[in-house]
């Protein structure tokens, strides 16, 4: 009897065993499993800028030279980058290079680096999809158009678009001994130039001037024939300095050549040519019903004329 018993509870110990070493199984088995799919875009962007800073001694004068430019992609938590600071390192070289336009000496540790953040988004959204229910709909470069989820699979998508913009201004300094007044800043147009705006064809007239959007964006003036534009007529971005003018501004203008000009705050500008051209209407259905019905009308007068 008591062998019986000591069998039983060596049974019972091993049939437990076997319970505690097999549920979890079970149990992890049918419980849902996480699944993430990233499809999220990083638009973050980084800008360097380089600026001479010159004071003349004598007369006190002030003027604040673009003298580089650079725009780099870069990922939100890294926006100094090895590409932006290989960026900042041209810039200090650009202007250690002018600096010696004016001096014969420059000291390249006075140079100033400035960090500062732009615009910050995000259009992020996330999605989930339980276990088949749906067909999971994604960015194509990432997923198969027939996609679906596997059993017991919580499937998360994330979407949309996220960034920031952070801006490097790189300056100089150099004080300039003399009585000669310094000569403005001058730009190009670097995109734009020389283009005809078509009317009846055309949305609108973009030109990019490489001079930092700071020096436009607080006091810059837009002249199209010598003539101020209104700020209704134009918007302006970053991106250096990029200016649309709008259709119904455009549209106003006489056909032919004009002149274009961008006045910075630093008394620099920017100066180009554009033509604006006009498309002749295309010959519409009333037309064409108005014509035949003069050529009727042109026939029948003849036949009338030849019976008489």
């Amino acid at each position: 009897m008591k062998n019986l018993n000591k069998k039983t509870i060596s049974l019972v110990i091993i049939a437990l065993m076997l319970v505690a070493i097999f549920i979890p199984t079970i149990v992890n088995a049918e419980q849902m499993k996480d699944v993430w799919i990233d499809n999220t875009v990083d638009n973050s962007k980084s800008y360097v800028s380089g600026y001479l800073k010159t004071k003349n001694v004598k007369t006190n004068e002030e003027t604040t030279t673009f003298i580089f430019g650079k725009e780099v992609n870069v990922t939100f938590s890294n926006p100094k980058s090895s590409e932006v600071l290989s960026a900042i390192d041209e810039a200090k070289r650009a202007l250690i290079n002018k600096a010696k336009e004016y001096v014969d000496k420059f000291d390249s540790e006075t140079i100033v680096v400035n960090e500062t953040t732009g615009k910050v988004w995000d259009y992020r959204k996330y999605e989930t999809i339980e276990d088949g229910d749906a067909i999971l709909i994604g960015d194509t470069n990432y997923l198969p158009i027939d996609y679906t989820p596997e059993p017991n699979t919580r499937t998360h998508i994330a979407s949309g678009d996220y960034g920031k913009e952070t801006y490097y201004s790189v300056e100089a300094y150099v004080e300039i001994d003399g009585e000669e007044e310094s000569s403005p800043a001058s730009y190009e147009v670097t995109k734009g130039a020389n283009q005809t705006y078509t009317i009846n064809k055309d949305d609108s007239a973009t030109f990019t001037v490489n001079a930092d959007y700071s020096l436009f964006e607080d006091g810059g003036k837009v002249f199209v024939d010598n003539k101020e534009v209104s700020k209704d007529n134009y918007t302006s971005n970053a991106g250096s300095t990029v200016i649309t003018l709008s259709k119904e501004y455009m549209d106003t203008l006489s056909v032919g050549e004009h002149t274009f000009k961008v006045a910075l705050n630093n008394g620099g500008t920017a100066e180009t040519n554009f033509k604006v051209a006009k498309l002749n209407n295309p010959v519409t259905g009333d037309n064409i019903s108005i014509m035949i019905a003069l050529f009727v009308i042109a026939t029948l007068g003849m036949i009338v004329t030849i019976k008489k």
